[in-house]
């Protein structure tokens, strides 16, 4: 498997760089050369700073290239959910909900075949029973998140998460 599937793209890096996710990843972005757009950008192993230096003396902006392991253990696996108010404007009981990470088998058209099949991934969270249709959980958790690269959809969900309030950051 290639290892630029296992981390998330360099988009959703400066995104959780902005949020205040801290800068601690065993491979980040950064900028290879200082000709050229944001196509230069490439991830390099083994660096934990927010800076590189580069031999020629200068700086250059990096960003944490975090893989699907580090996105997992900042996304909670559970969350209980306080002062929760029905369609009535009754606060209800607090509410448990855990995540939910799938991977499926979808069609993707193309225009050679019919016939091409590829794995996507989802994340939400759904209540006790395991549903997340109803409508609290779609309240709470409006978007549910789905795309080709695992990295990138837990990324797009702890972004999420943060703009909610339910991940709080330190820096």
């Amino acid at each position: 498997m290639n290892f630029d599937k296992q981390v998330c793209s360099l988009e959703l890096a400066q995104k959780l760089k902005y949020l205040g996710v801290k800068q601690e990843s065993l491979h980040c972005y950064y900028k290879s050369n200082y000709i050229g757009d944001v196509s230069n950008y490439e991830w390099v192993e083994g660096i934990t700073l927010t800076y590189q230096t580069k031999p020629h003396g200068k700086s250059t902006p990096a960003w944490c290239a975090f893989t699907v392991q580090e996105l997992g253990e900042m996304l909670p696996g559970s969350l209980t959910v306080t002062g929760i108010k029905d369609e009535a404007g009754n606060t209800m009981e607090d509410m448990a909900f855990r995540l939910r990470i799938e991977k499926h088998l979808i069609h993707v058209p193309n225009q050679v075949l019919d016939m091409h099949f590829e794995y996507a991934w989802s994340m939400n969270y759904v209540d006790e029973y395991g549903v997340g249709n109803d409508l609290i959980v779609n309240r709470l958790f409006p978007h549910n998140v789905h795309g080709f690269k695992e990295a990138d959809v837990r990324a797009q969900f702890l972004i999420q998460l943060i703009e909610a309030g339910f991940v709080k950051i330190g820096v």
